[in-house]
């Protein structure tokens, strides 16, 4: 059973800001409660007050900002993120990542901020933000302050959330021109399951026509194994250049040099640096096949 707590349902942002800071560190906020409910139940964690976030309207609304960026609000549910048309059609990693999150009706539920909070190392939203360069808006009753997403996640289950805070919006630049990217993580299952590893890769890419395509900037970001979503810039120096063959193998073999994982019930780390460099590899070759995908449509255009 759940243990017993107190409810306080704040009609604004303002109000539940205020509440926070008033109660302390025995109060937590609730948004979806797909994650922190069952902390409480089968982990004992320590709660006497959830302060309902989850019909705020200042942590809704997905929208395109004036200078092309994409914005969702922390309570934007993750089946909302995956099936958003403005989404799917100027960010589709962001949808094919949180599309693999539990079941749908876990996200029906469950909130972009809720899963990005819960900072679990095996988020599967986490890896394609950490790679669209996503940054994060933060408030308190004190005040707000913006941060990059590689600053957010700070270990298992911790974030760069202070006291009273809340993770207000989610802001992605808009995509690059030339700008490709791909999402690929491996489990015993589809769905229902929490991945073993994942790999996020995006890449801006230009055509040489006679020499093939050249890499100009790359992002590379890793899921489940290490102790928060990461990125690996050693894969990402070395995407830099002509992308033959040769240059793919060892720039996803140069992921496993950032990557540190663990045993535990769901796979071993061995296997886990066994999937790395392939999950990375795979990653490329579809961001590859998109681009190659794009020139071949825009040419039956022309």
């Amino acid at each position: 059973m759940i243990p017993e707590f107190n409810l306080v349902e704040p009609k604004d942002l303002a109000s539940a800001l205020a509440a926070l800071e008033e109660l302390g560190p025995s109060a937590r906020p609730l948004a979806g409660g797909t994650d922190i409910l069952l902390a409480m139940r089968d982990k004992g964690l320590p709660v006497e007050t959830l302060v309902d976030i989850s019909t705020l309207p200042e942590l809704q609304g997905i929208e395109v900002l004036a200078d092309g960026s994409l914005s969702i609000g922390a309570g934007v549910t993750l089946r909302q993120v995956e099936t958003s048309a403005v989404v799917k059609c100027g960010w589709p990693i962001l949808a094919e990542g949180v599309s693999g999150i539990g079941s749908m009706q876990v996200r029906n539920r469950g909130t972009l901020g809720g899963n990005l909070c819960n900072a679990s190392p095996a988020s599967d939203s986490a890896p394609p933000l950490l790679v669209l360069n996503a940054s994060m808006e933060m408030v308190s009753a004190a005040g707000s302050r913006t941060i990059p997403i590689d600053s957010f996640f700070l270990g298992v289950g911790k974030t760069a959330l202070g006291h009273g805070e809340l993770l207000k919006r989610v802001t992605v630049p808009p995509m690059k021109p030339g700008m490709v990217a791909a999402f690929v993580a491996w489990g015993p299952r589809n769905a229902m399951d929490i991945d073993v590893a994942s790999a996020a890769v995006s890449l801006v890419l230009t055509d040489g026509l006679t020499d093939g395509l050249t890499c100009t900037e790359a992002r590379v970001a890793l899921g489940a194994v290490a102790a928060m979503p990461i990125r690996a810039p050693l894969a990402e120096t070395f995407l830099h250049g002509k992308l033959g063959e040769e240059r793919i193998r060892k720039a996803a073999d140069e992921a496993l040099g950032n990557a540190c994982p663990i045993d535990d019930v769901r796979s071993t780390s061995e296997f886990r640096c066994r999937l790395v460099p392939v999950l990375v590899r795979r990653a490329i070759k579809q961001a590859i096949a998109r681009s190659q995908a794009a020139d071949a449509d825009k040419g039956q255009g022309d």
